[in-house]
């Protein structure tokens, strides 16, 4: 064995998060701190050298089970937006790889802001889906579009009907209705807050990195239009955006000179430490408000047909469907997510893993979308970002029992 195994090159093989290897962490500052002080010097940089190996080893074999996700990163330290609080020591208490006792969970999850759309070539497709700067964070449509329910009945039928993606194959479409989220007006007054100011719209996929180097002032971003504070949320987690116009266009096929409104809820949820889930569900999004639980498929979510109908006869049968569970058991669902711990680990969930979606409808008549991956998992999708703050429920508990009705 080569006893001049450098201590960097020791610190390279290390996988973050592991806990056989962060063991290792501490051989090999053994064996640096043992050249200055120990005669020993040769025999504990051997030691931790046949350490290393054993941990890669280790690692590598665990791993080779569980699929990685594709463009996920595998390393928490190299994703700005969210980082686990150092702990004090590794969780000793490892079960089964692959479940989520697999996880140190000590500190929870610290979520911080992500970088501004477009430091170090980040956030260019923001300008597309669409986001404002508000007190120096990137707020993000959280995916559902809400209209005002008398707005849209001046809109006469065949000005909804689009066309439709059906498969993968660009030449699979059929013609459908769209079918938005609809808010009384009673709901549209009271969901609506102080208004913040007026974003400006001055970004987009051609100017953002100069946009970036410029500096972001206040309501910078590639939406355009009023912004307001919404009712019963922080501005610092929730804002919402007003879109008004006297023409309403879909795909720049139908222009409908009627007027209306429609509301997108925007969101940087960041800034705060999740250890479980109602530390994310409860205190942020205050889901102990849902009313109703429902459900699309995930057929109807991958080709976007969650706000359509295919029923000529009836516009109102969306994608959005009852979830089939009593009151007793979506309120013991509730209580699991609340109580499951918050992890960051995201090579235990894959592109491979399926997934379902379940959404939480409010009393103020939004929606929160929770994804749930059959192995346990859930994250909240629609903000921005989402993708390595996971929930680790018990797949086989009451879990498996929404996750089947949600097929």
């Amino acid at each position: 064995m080569n006893n001049n195994l450098h201590a960097e090159e020791i610190k390279a093989a290390i996988r973050p998060g592991d806990e056989l290897i962060e063991q290792t962490k501490l051989a090999v500052r053994a064996a640096e701190a043992g050249k200055k002080k120990s005669p020993l010097r040769f025999a504990l940089p051997a030691a931790a050298a046949a350490a290393v190996i054993f941990a890669v080893v280790f690692a590598v074999t665990r791993n080779a089970a569980v699929p990685k996700a594709p463009a996920q990163p595998t390393q928490i330290t190299e994703n700005p937006s969210v980082q686990t609080q150092p702990s004090a020591a590794p969780d000793a208490s490892v079960t089964q790889p692959g479940t989520p006792d697999d996880l140190q969970k000590q500190n929870g999850v610290w979520l911080t802001p992500a970088p501004l759309p477009g430091s170090e070539g980040n956030g260019e497709g923001l300008s597309i889906v669409g986001f404002v700067v508000y007190n120096g964070k990137a707020y993000t449509p959280t995916g559902l579009t809400y209209y005002n329910e008398t707005d849209w009945a001046r809109v006469p039928k065949e000005a909804k009907r689009i066309s439709a993606m059906m498969s993968d194959d660009v030449t699979d479409h059929k013609d459908a209705w769209l079918s938005p989220v609809l808010l009384s007006d009673a709901q549209w007054n009271a969901l609506i807050g102080e208004q913040l100011g007026v974003a400006t719209g001055n970004v987009d996929c051609y100017n953002i990195q100069q946009k970036e180097k410029e500096g972001y002032k206040e309501l910078d971003g590639s939406l355009q239009g009023p912004v307001y504070a919404v009712n019963g949320y922080s501005t610092g987690d929730t804002l919402c955006f007003i879109e008004e116009s006297d023409a309403l266009g879909f795909y720049e096929t139908y222009t409908i000179h009627n007027g209306y409104r429609r509301l997108l809820i925007l969101r940087a949820l960041s800034g705060f430490s999740v250890e479980t889930g109602a530390d994310f569900f409860k205190e942020h999004l205050h889901t102990e408000n849902t009313v109703a639980y429902k459900y699309i498929t995930d057929y109807d979510w991958q080709y976007g047909h969650t706000e359509l109908s295919f029923d000529e006869n009836d516009l109102t049968k969306n994608a959005i469907r009852d979830l089939p569970l009593s009151d007793e058991t979506t309120a013991g669902f509730m209580e699991a997510l609340y109580a499951s711990p918050a992890v960051t680990d995201d090579l235990l969930v894959t592109g491979n893993a399926r997934q379902r979606h379940v959404l939480l409808q409010q009393a103020d008549g939004t929606y929160v979308h929770l994804r749930l991956y059959e192995n346990g998992y859930v994250i909240c999708t629609g903000f921005y970002p989402n993708h390595t703050l996971y929930i680790a429920m018990d797949p086989e508990g009451i879990f498996k029992t929404v996750w089947n009705a949600a097929e």
